[in-house]
């Protein structure tokens, strides 16, 4: 299937995918879903679906300024981009992470996430983008609750560099609000 703006078939393929396994109890999660988020979000409005040519895509939507209680998926097809490649280029999204952290899907990746194993798209690749504060505090209110009690060290390190991600770009924008704020008093 090619995508474009005309195919909302692989958004409504999402949508149940979300339905029939991000939302619900994992044993990896300690029986918890997923992204216990993940229902809300689709039906409050506040996840834009965007079917774009390129990975390119992310970066025009991550330089925009970051927005509140919103996340992104961009789909983009798989032609041309290798899971190596893919995964290279979300570590370096990560690295400049303009207040987002991105995280993805590729249909030759072996997934680390146990919940992509029913994502079995193999069309595209899925980029998600999430505001990172609110998905650091999301992180700290889940583990509150045992979610990461049954976690990989890979999970706990990922945990761990969006903390430090978000640290990094709290500092960044503080010292662009001083700078701002010293500019207007002059």
């Amino acid at each position: 299937m090619k995508i474009d703006a005309s195919s909302p078939a692989v958004v409504d393929r999402l949508q149940r995918w979300i339905d029939e396994h991000v939302t619900q109890p994992q044993p990896e999660t300690n029986n918890l879903p997923a992204c216990p988020f993940a229902a809300g979000a689709f039906t409050q409005g506040s996840v834009l679906c965007h079917l774009a040519p390129v990975l390119s895509m992310v970066d025009f939507i991550k330089s925009t300024e970051p927005v509140r209680e919103l996340s992104h998926v961009v789909f983009v097809p798989v032609e041309g981009i290798t899971a190596p490649d893919f995964s290279d280029w979300l570590t370096v999204q990560n690295q400049s992470t303009f207040g987002w952290w991105t995280m993805g899907y590729h249909p030759k990746a072996e997934q680390h996430a146990p919940v992509w194993r029913h994502y079995d798209e193999d069309d595209h690749v899925l980029v998600l983008l999430q505001n990172l504060a609110e998905l650091v505090e999301a992180s700290g209110k889940l583990a509150a609750k045992g979610y990461y009690d049954k976690a990989q060290t890979w999970q706990i390190e990922d945990i761990v560099d969006r903390q430090e991600a978000d640290n990094a770009w709290q500092k960044i924008e503080k010292k662009i609000a001083t700078e701002e704020g010293q500019k207007s008093l002059q």
